[in-house]
């Protein structure tokens, strides 16, 4: 089958995928894997689909398959994939080296091969007894600064499985110090960082540093009869303020939702001898239009603190990130069809990694 056919193909299931019609789109990706059995692409989608209908010890099989061909890309074949100790060996060696995106892959491949004793934990990958793959998915979560209580409750699991394997005391210092930010130990404020639930917006790897009341204000040119004119909303809502991003209360009409965590790639700052300002893309959320904020209340609060450096920081990261998660597909997705499919980034962060990509091939 020619590559121009499978992309027929694929756009086909896409489109099935977006109308819920899951069945249709399984019949495509089985034609598809029957010629290509090895396509990334369609692999990973069988498995989101399988998952979505909750068809899950179906959806391992692809799950695997596709686990085990990034793995090899980057070298790494066990020697028996068939173990789950094989693959627990393969994610303790990548995690004593820092690579825990690949060693989380290792876990899941182990998790996928371990027997299924709890079946009502097919969905949260809960369903074998294997203490090592909890333990160690606490581990990696941990060291990737993901779902810190999840982490936790993972450790948990192995400790009741197996007695010997406790909680690390780095991690516990980690989470220590994360419940402690979250209460606001170390953050600058001049509003209560409890004032609304905005804490449980952000990342577990963040750390919250400034907890105050902006004046947000947005512009929107209106038709009032044969006339253009503005029209300027104004609210004053409590905006957090991290080294990943800012959250803040929404107000409608401009806003759809109550709440929005937004990172700093969305978000430019101005600085005058005596103010700050920060201003949000339109494109960070479903707001339609941009949202500037007036930090008034927090000048004094953000002095030392370099909000361009930590714009540049998250750029770097999203823009290693998509690079990550395309370099495997055979088949790169147009930006809109990206940021549906894997999280929303500025469209020069898109053409950045395709850039990146292709000279790459090239060389």
């Amino acid at each position: 089958m020619s590559e121009k056919k499978i992309a027929a193909l694929m756009k086909k299931v896409k489109k099935f995928r977006e109308k819920t019609k899951f069945y249709e789109a399984l019949a495509l990706l089985d034609k598809v894997l029957e010629i290509s059995p090895d396509f990334l692409n369609a692999l990973d989608m069988k498995s989101q689909i399988l998952f979505i209908l909750a068809r899950h010890e179906e959806a391992f099989q692809p799950a695997f398959r596709l686990n085990q061909l990034k793995l090899q890309q980057q070298g790494i074949i066990p020697s028996d994939i068939n173990s789950p100790d094989a693959w627990i060996k393969e994610a303790i060696n990548l995690i004593n080296i820092g690579k825990n995106d690949l060693a989380i892959l290792c876990l899941s491949q182990a998790s996928f091969k371990s027997p299924i004793v709890h079946r009502e934990g097919l969905k949260n990958m809960a369903f074998h007894t294997n203490a090592k793959i909890y333990y160690f998915t606490a581990v990696v979560h941990f060291n990737l600064g993901i779902r810190y209580d999840t982490a936790m409750s993972l450790f948990e699991i192995a400790n009741k499985l197996d007695p010997t394997l406790t909680i690390p005391n780095r991690e516990k210092q980690v989470y220590k110090d994360y419940l402690e930010n979250r209460s606001g130990v170390g953050v600058k404020m001049d509003t209560p960082i409890n004032e609304t639930n905005l804490r449980a917006l952000f990342p577990s790897k963040s750390k919250i540093l400034v907890s105050t009341t902006a004046k947000a204000v947005v512009r929107v040119q209106v038709m009032e009869g044969t006339k253009q004119v503005v029209r300027t909303y104004t609210w004053y809502p409590h905006l957090l303020i991290s080294d990943y991003g800012i959250a803040f209360i929404g107000a409608k009409p401009v806003c759809q939702s109550s709440a929005y965590f937004v990172s700093w790639i969305f978000v430019n700052s101005r600085r005058t001898r005596m103010a700050h300002y920060l201003t949000v893309s339109s494109k960070a959320g479903d707001f339609k239009h941009e949202i500037n904020f007036d930090l008034y209340n927090a000048y004094k609060n953000l002095e030392g603190l370099n909000i361009k450096d930590l714009i540049n920081w998250r750029f770097d990261e999203a823009r290693e990130k998509t690079i990550n998660n395309l370099q495997y597909l055979e088949i790169l997705p147009p930006y809109k069809e990206y940021i549906s499919y894997y999280e929303n980034i500025p469209k020069s962060i898109y053409k950045f990694a395709i850039k990146y990509l292709k000279q790459s091939i090239s060389k």
